[in-house]
């Protein structure tokens, strides 16, 4: 057998010459190892997208956030805007379109929102909890937005898949942004953080106000008016109950506003834990009063048996 020999023309077309990698010196995460999203609302938003796509896209688009090839991406009111790092030396430009709440759909959140303490707190911190989608679902509204319904995709490459790997990297370096910022969901939405969470306030400061108001003032026990200064310095003792100045206070309804504490115990209405705190400071102070008190006294009794003396030194002299 011959020994056959390749010319220069058959080794140029066998062998691929690939084109240079070109260097990446884009947004930096740190996921490089487990789960590319931890939150629950990442995942949710990640889970949204990844039917429509192709386990190798997924991997190939995880590989470019890694890699750093999204070079630069804004979350603005309704809209996405990225550039992305391909094979080719122009990055390309990633246009998401997001539907917005419309005014109705906003003051529907605003209105049907659980005014509870801890639900506040949880806004408040930038928490976006399974129970607060659940709720707004209820009541008509989709947190997170549908890629049929509310999402549209653009991306200049030739891929002709809606969800090319360009789109794909964007969309997961969105959900890492949701890992610390789940409020930037909102912004999708058409509002900002701020905004939400001053007009959440409002609702429930005004709630809480409106609970506060009494439906009828009326007289407390033996006289006794929280809110009557001149009552105090006449030295009128109020009820021994530690709980009379909560349960009488026109404030009461609006305390039961922040609802119960789970405390180690097990659950605990507000006023009954305060009870616990104030019953010994109440009695402690009770007798503080009477020692005072008896001071008061004995001193008047003193000074008024130091003016008869002198008055009756006074007629002797006489």
């Amino acid at each position: 057998m011959s020994k056959k020999y390749w010319s220069s023309r058959s080794y140029t077309n066998f062998f691929h010459v690939p084109t240079p990698k070109i260097e990446c010196h884009g947004i930096a995460v740190d996921n490089k190892r487990g789960p590319f999203v931890k939150s629950w609302l990442a995942s949710q938003w990640t889970q949204s997208f990844e039917e429509f796509s192709s386990p190798s896209r997924q991997n190939r688009a995880k590989n470019y956030v890694r890699e750093r090839h999204v070079l630069y991406f804004h979350i603005y009111p309704g809209e996405i805007k990225a550039l992305v790092q391909g094979s080719e030396p122009s990055p390309y430009t990633i246009h998401i379109r997001v539907k917005q709440w419309s005014e109705e759909e906003w003051n529907t959140f605003f209105t049907t929102f659980p005014l509870h303490f801890l639900r506040i707190a949880e806004c408040v911190s930038g928490t976006i909890s399974p129970q607060l989608v659940e709720h707004c679902s209820s009541n008509g509204l989709s947190i997170i937005p549908d890629f049929i319904t509310d999402i549209s995709l653009g991306c200049n490459c030739q891929d002709s898949e809606l969800f090319c790997k360009h789109v794909l990297a964007v969309l997961y370096m969105i959900g890492i942004v949701f890992d610390t910022d789940p409020f930037a969901m909102f912004i999708l939405r058409g509002k900002y953080r701020n905004e939400v969470i001053e007009t959440l306030i409002q609702q429930f400061t005004k709630s809480v106000q409106n609970a506060m108001i009494p439906k009828q003032q009326q007289e407390l026990p033996n006289t006794y008016s929280l809110h009557n200064a001149t009552n105090f310095w006449k030295g009128e003792r109020p009820p021994h109950d530690p709980i009379f100045y909560i349960k009488n206070s026109p404030y009461y309804p609006g305390i039961l506003q922040f609802g119960d504490f789970p405390l180690w115990q097990g659950e605990l209405r507000l006023d009954h834990l305060w009870t616990l705190f104030y019953q010994p400071l109440t009695s402690a102070a009770h007798h503080e009063l009477e020692a005072l008190q008896n001071q008061i006294t004995l001193h008047q009794q003193q000074k008024d048996d130091s003016t008869f003396s002198d008055e009756e030194e006074v007629e002797s002299s006489f």
